[in-house]
């Protein structure tokens, strides 16, 4: 489905098994913005399920990155770390991408 990242609240809790947000939310104007994102995506996702936030990281893509006041590339990894601690998630990274479970 295509809708806005901003509001999922039309997909119920727990709908997912899996859900993957890649070369999103490098686009979210803020921190919050990216976390919102994110925890709404999380919720979609069943217990046990697994989320993959992925983003671009091919440097030929560098000139087409979106700026911002985040430093052009999104949020920083420790962020997702922190937001995975507090929501009692499993952080893993594979291959430079967070994965949630």
């Amino acid at each position: 489905c295509a809708a806005s990242g901003y509001d999922l609240s039309f997909i119920p809790d727990e709908t997912f098994d899996h859900g993957v947000s890649f070369g999103v939310l490098l686009y979210a104007p803020h921190t919050e913005a990216a976390c919102r994102i994110a925890t709404g995506l999380l919720r979609t996702v069943k217990p046990g399920g697994m989320v993959m936030l992925g983003q671009i990281n091919d440097p030929s893509m560098r000139p087409f990155k979106p700026k911002g006041p985040e430093g052009n590339w999104g949020v920083p990894p420790l962020y997702w770390y922190k937001l995975g601690y507090e929501l009692g998630l499993e952080v893993s990274v594979v291959r430079g991408e967070e994965v949630y479970s």
